[in-house]
């Protein structure tokens, strides 16, 4: 049985590294309700599947390139925006390292589209989530 080649194995921390940091960076305070969190998981799902299609188009590697780096922006992204659920729903941002973690992470990520807003959390109201 054969490795992973160097190659694959970069790219793969860089998939991995994506939503790590967006986890770790993510320290604005913000808070996102379930209903926007919900619009940003489908966005990522659109967003992967329409790069999936583009680059198997043969459009040549320059683009197979761009839109990995796109794909890697929005998983940072999504990560982003599950710390910030994470804390409107009264769950430590810890735990959102999780969602760095391949196919584990689709379980915290299914897990914060269900979880209600935290104990002594009030829902947040429409002027709350168009700030973030």
């Amino acid at each position: 049985m054969g490795g992973m080649e160097p190659a694959q194995l970069f790219f793969l921390s860089l998939i991995v590294a994506a939503p790590f940091l967006g986890v770790a960076l993510e320290n604005s305070g913000k808070r996102l309700n379930r209903t926007h969190y919900i619009g940003w998981v489908v966005f990522a799902i659109i967003a992967n599947g329409l790069a999936n299609v583009f680059g198997k188009q043969g459009f040549g590697p320059m683009v197979g390139m761009a839109l990995f780096v796109a794909g890697l922006f929005v998983y940072f992204l999504l990560a982003q925006k599950s710390v910030q659920r994470a804390r409107e729903a009264g769950i430590s941002k810890s735990l959102c390292f999780i969602v760095a973690v391949p196919l584990v992470g689709l379980l915290m990520v299914v897990f914060l589209m269900i979880k209600g807003p935290g104990a002594g959390q009030a829902p947040a109201s429409v002027d709350d989530a168009s700030e973030g």
